[in-house]
């Protein structure tokens, strides 16, 4: 039972420590393919915070509702505090209301760094097992 829990403990019996399992390539997936899925997740988280504090920025939203956009919805004449003010709603209200979404969806887009980190370890060693492999053939 404890050469078991050794051979396990050990990566398999690769030598390499005891975590090496964790980097070790299944020979039937593509790892290219998993890094590019990942790097375009955390591509995507990238773009959700810049756009979020560059839309936040332009209307001066903080965290607490304060700033010029706040002001912009008790100066358009809005009652009701929905933004449309008298003209029904104009291009600014939906874009504000587009903003006030935005807030913290790249969150949901944040666990694909280290995701992609990982891919990229376990791409470089199925990189190195399948151009040793080709030379095993020649």
């Amino acid at each position: 039972m404890t050469t078991t829990a050794t051979a396990n403990s050990s990566g398999g019996g690769s030598g390499r420590g005891p975590l090496a399992w964790i980097t070790a390539p299944s020979p039937d997936i593509n790892y290219n393919f998993i890094s590019l899925m990942y790097g375009g997740g955390s591509a995507l988280a990238v773009f959700l915070f810049g756009l979020e504090k560059a839309l936040f920025g332009y209307y001066g939203i903080t965290s607490t509702g304060s700033g010029a956009g706040a002001a912009n919805t008790a100066a358009d004449g809005d009652a009701g505090g929905n933004g449309e003010g008298d003209a029904g709603g104009d291009e600014e209200g939906a874009l504000h209301e587009f903003t006030r979404q935005l807030e913290g969806l790249y969150l949901v887009f944040i666990p694909f760094f280290p995701c992609l980190l990982w891919s990229l370890a376990v791409r470089i060693r199925w990189l190195k097992g399948s151009s040793s492999q080709k030379d095993k053939k020649e």
